[in-house]
């Protein structure tokens, strides 16, 4: 698992972004209550360009979550893109608030 979990995301590094897919679609289904495999998959939405994707992707992983910071910061930054600023600094400013109570 470890090993998949290293090694899903060097296919989405060389551009190979389906394949990036499916090795990520094999450690989800070796541990699909992973939040941060959940919240990796929707890079690679972006990637693709498939926007609302990756915003679905970040939510879900949220869903088991709720204070996943890289998973919020993520949709932030997705939802910027989209120019939805005002769920932009919504999804950021939760975010930093988290990793605040982290320090």
């Amino acid at each position: 698992m470890a090993s998949l979990q290293r090694t899903w995301g060097k296919p989405q590094v060389k551009g190979d972004l389906d394949a990036a897919l499916a090795s990520h679609n094999e450690a989800v289904k070796l541990n699909p209550n992973r939040p941060m495999l959940s919240s990796t998959e929707p890079l690679v939405w972006k990637d693709k360009g498939d926007l609302d994707q990756a915003i679905s992707d970040y939510s879900d992983a949220l869903l088991l979550n709720p204070k996943e910071d890289r998973a919020l910061s993520n949709r932030g930054e997705v939802w910027r893109l989209k120019g939805d600023l005002n769920r932009s600094m919504t999804d950021l400013d939760k975010a930093i608030s988290l990793i605040r109570t982290q320090l």
